[in-house]
Order: structure tokens, then sequence, then C-alpha cells
């Protein structure tokens, strides 16, 4: 006998779920034919209750029922959980037998239910027992599965071709708030006719509230905010002709990527930047989902590759320092090197060394940086331009991919620029004091390498006896 047995309905949302206890320890008394099944039965239930924080909660009845030829305790009950905004319907039936306890609970979603009902009272009426020694769960180990800070990858098929009003999704047992999410979806299709579709990811899901973030047949994008209690509202929007329809289209599935870290969130389709996200509303932590048909009347079919979700792990927080211009020869003045980085958030406060009339300045980041002539270096410099340059074997010293002008660049002696870059996988996206700037082609270094703060990238601007100064340096990966 497994530990659990888990029986489902295919295209319902249908569950039936069986596991035996031992009962050891402090459970013995849990074996009385007749005191022992109460006791049974309430610790169980109340544990449920306890783990469960139901956004509603009934509990319809209590009764006793036999099980094959043993009586159970039986409760029907009905539930909505808060990170779903459905309401399911179930039974859940305890009974004990010599030295193990046994829980039985059915589910489905609530306008599902009096349709399967019956076949639910079927299956266990059905039951026998056989005396085998069995690898039972002890009792005292019940718990809710604790969450995780990674998750996948997963790739599965979440079929929503069939008319009930729940939404399809994939949990991913997860608690964070701060987090990369992705997942390549195939072109959904239809085993009945036609369908509009929606799908995408909810996120910080918790008791306060959540975000659905979907894509839509029609190359529309949406976020959507629900705080609890509430309808969900619309907070942002937009069409992108990087979403894929058809087989037909330039991307044959639907690569999509969040990044979060705090009150903001970027968005980006098959490998393209989109948009930035405001997720202020909520800060907490909470659970992640794949979702799908989040819209009345979609029935459809779509297959899901490389479900994965990382945090965000702080490496440098809130650091200040100087990073003096001396270093020897043609070597750029640099802070300490940070190892084993490729997919960060970095950001730095940079304070101008000195007047634009005395010298010509520059500073940055260097990123993947995996020996002194191959990395990226991301530049503001006194010119008012800012440069992402690929330092190779084959670019050579002066590579530079992208240099544009901003007005957002602090020009003046002692004033400050505050950058970030946001770099994961072949891309990466640049702000320059709050601004965006633009998207990094970051596809020829992918590996893990040096990540660090330049405090004078161009030779002209490396003057003896002068210094950069920063503040507010803090570095997260995402991996």
């Amino acid at each position: 006998m497994p530990n659990k047995v888990l029986l489902r309905k295919n295209e319902t949302t249908a569950q039936l779920h069986i596991i035996p206890y031992k009962l050891t320890g402090d459970f013995e008394e849990f074996k009385n034919p007749v005191l022992g099944l109460i006791g049974f039965a309430n610790y169980l239930y109340d544990s449920g209750a306890d783990v469960e924080n139901f956004n509603y909660y009934e509990l319809i009845s209590s009764y006793q029922q036999n099980v094959g030829d043993v009586n159970a305790y039986v409760y029907d009950e009905l539930w909505e959980w808060p990170s779903l905004g459905f309401y399911n319907r179930g039974v859940e039936y305890f009974f004990t037998r010599g030295d193990i306890g046994y829980s039985i609970y059915t589910q489905s979603e609530n306008s599902s239910w009096n349709n399967l009902e019956s076949e639910f009272q079927e299956i266990i009426s059905s039951f026998e027992f056989l005396d085998t020694s069995a690898q039972l769960n002890p009792i005292d180990s019940l718990q809710a599965n604790q969450p995780t800070t990674s998750f996948g990858p997963w790739s599965g098929t979440i079929d929503k071709s069939e008319e009930y009003s729940q939404i399809g999704y994939k949990a991913s047992n997860t608690n964070l708030s701060n987090l990369v999410i992705e997942a390549d979806f195939d072109i959904p299709y239809y085993p009945y006719g036609f369908s509009d579709w929606s799908l995408g990811f909810q996120f910080r899901s918790n008791d306060t509230g959540m975000y659905r973030l979907i894509i839509t047949n029609k190359k529309s994008w949406h976020l959507y905010y629900q705080n609890s209690g509430s309808e969900f509202s619309e907070i942002a929007s937009g069409n992108s002709a990087q979403i894929s329809t058809s087989t037909f289209d330039l991307y044959k599935s639907n690569k999509l990527k969040v990044i979060l870290q705090d009150d903001l969130g970027w968005l980006f389709i098959n490998d393209r930047y989109i948009s930035d996200l405001d997720v202020s509303a909520i800060s907490a932590q909470g659970e992640t989902y794949i979702v799908s048909a989040i819209y009345y009347d979609e029935n459809f079919v779509v297959d899901v590759n490389d479900f994965k979700i990382s945090s965000l792990t702080s490496v440098i927080s809130n650091q200040n320092g100087i990073i003096n211009h001396d270093s020897p020869g043609d070597l750029m003045p640099t802070s300490e090197l940070l190892s084993d980085l490729s997919d960060v958030i970095i950001e730095a406060t940079f304070e101008n060394p000195y007047s634009i009339y005395e010298g010509n300045w520059s500073y940055g980041f260097g990123l993947r940086d995996l020996n002194p002539s191959t990395f990226y270096a991301v530049v503001l410099s006194s010119d008012g331009y800012w440069d992402h340059i690929l330092r190779s074997e084959s670019k050579g010293r002066d590579g530079v991919l992208m240099t544009y002008g901003s007005t957002s660049v602090n020009l003046a002696n002692g004033a400050s620029n505050t950058m970030k870059v946001i770099l994961h996988g072949s891309r990466g996206l640049l702000y320059v004091n709050g601004v965006f700037m633009g998207e990094l082609d970051t596809k020829d270094i992918l590996g893990t390498g040096n990540a660090y703060l330049i405090g004078a990238y161009y030779e002209d601007s490396k003057l003896f006896g002068k210094s950069t100064k920063y503040t507010n340096y803090n570095v997260w990966s995402l991996k």
C-alpha cells in the first residue's frame, strides 16, 4: 500500500485522496474501536482546518456512514481558496481499522458536484479491506506541505476543454514576493471547435489578495489585481506583436517571464522586454501559479514547458565606498569582485568625481566578467551618453554595442546618478535615475562571472589622485 493514493477523473476537477496513518506512540488510543474513532476524526478534521486558511468555509453537515464494513465519521464541506477565487465542494471520511487510521476525501468544483457525487459514493462503497502490512504515514507528521523558494522546471498539460467554471492552474508550492517566473506555453488547441484563450501567471497570492498577469489570443496582455474580498481590477494592459497565436507566427510558442522586486515588476514575452509592472499594492509573500482560462466560456488545452521559479537572493546590501583611480597600467579601477554571478539586479548611486572642465569621467558596472578581456560594461560618461560594451577577444577592447545620449544624466560637479541594470538570460534593462534607457543585448556571454562597480572605464577618465564615490550599492542574484 502506498503512502497516498490520488484518483482523478479526466477533464473534470474531481479528485479522491486516500491516506492511511499508522496509529503508534501517543496515538495508540485511537485504536479503540469506539472512543478512538471520535478522537481520530476530530484530530484530522481540526488539523485540516488549522492549515488550510480558507477564504470561505462552511461545514454543511456531519454524520456517520459505513465505508466497506467499517463505520466512518463524515464531514460535508464547502470552501473557497483565498488564492484562486472559486468554490469547491467535498466530503471527508475518517475511520480506523486495527492499528491503521484512514482519511479519504473527495472534492470537485462546486458547480460540478451534483453530477459527480454519485460516482464518488459508488467508488467508496466498493472498497474492500485486506489484512496486509504496509509502510504508512505516522500520524504525528500530518501537516501542510512546506512552501519552498524555488520550483521546476515542470512540463505538462493544463486541460480546460470542458465547460466548467474553475480556471485551469498549476501550483508551485512556493511562498515568495521577489522572484523570477518563467514558462513556455505552446499555442493552445481546441478539441471542440474554436475558443478564445487566456493564460499566464498568478503571484503574491495570499489571504490579502493576488496579481494575475495574462496574455490572450487577441495579442494583448493584462495585469489584474484583487484584494481580499473584492473583484479583480485591471491596473495595466497593452498589445504586443510578440504574442504568438498561430504556428504560422514568427514564434511557435509564448515564452513568458516576469521578474518581481519589491514594488516593481518586468514583463518579457518571447525574450523581449514589454513593460514595467506596478506591483506595489501587495508586498507580502505568496503562492505562485500558472493560470489559464480566466475568462468566462474559454475551453482549450495548453501544453506547458519549463515552468520554473527562482527567488531573488541578496548578495550586497546598501554598501557605500570609494573607488580610487590609481590602478596600475591600463587596469580599470573597480570595486571588489563578486564571483559566480550571471543573472542579477545591480544598482548603485555614483557621485560625479570632478567637474567636466577638469576632465572626463566614466563609471558603471562590469557584468559576466569571465576574464580581463571578456565581459560586459554598462557605463555613464561625462558627455551625457551611456554605453553598453562587449569586451571579448573577437570584438576587441572598443567593441561598443550601443551608445545613446540622455538628458536624464546629471553632469554637474558633485551631482550623482543612480544606475540600475536588470540582467536575465539574453536580455538586460538599463535605468538611469529611475528612467528607462533601453534594452541590452546580452546573448554573447551567458555564463557566470564576476560583477563589480567600475570607477573609471575609459583611459582618459582615469585621473591620478582622483576617486569615484558610490552609495546604496545593491546586488541580487536571480538564480
